[in-house]
C-alpha cells in the first residue's frame, strides 16, 4: 500500500465529507421533507467551530501541517 500525497488526501477528505454531507441531508429529506432538511442542514452549520475542532484532533493537525 502506498502512502497519499498531500493532494490526494485532500481530495479524499473532501470526498468522503462530500459524501457523508449529502447522505445526511437526503436522509433527513426522506424522512422529514425538503423544507425541514434544509432548516436542519442550516443550523448544523459549524463552519465558525472548524477551526476549534481542528485544533482538538490530531490527525487534523499532522494533515494541516503537511499542508503548510
Amino acid at each position: 500500500m502506498r502512502t497519499l500525497e498531500t493532494d490526494e488526501l485532500k481530495e479524499l477528505l473532501v470526498k468522503c465529507w462530500m459524501t457523508h454531507d449529502g447522505s445526511w441531508f437526503y436522509s433527513c429529506m426522506r424522512e422529514f421533507g425538503v423544507e425541514a432538511a434544509n432548516r436542519l442542514n442550516k443550523g448544523a452549520n459549524f463552519s465558525a467551530r472548524v477551526p476549534l475542532r481542528w485544533r482538538r484532533a490530531p490527525l487534523l493537525n499532522k494533515i494541516r501541517r503537511a499542508t503548510c
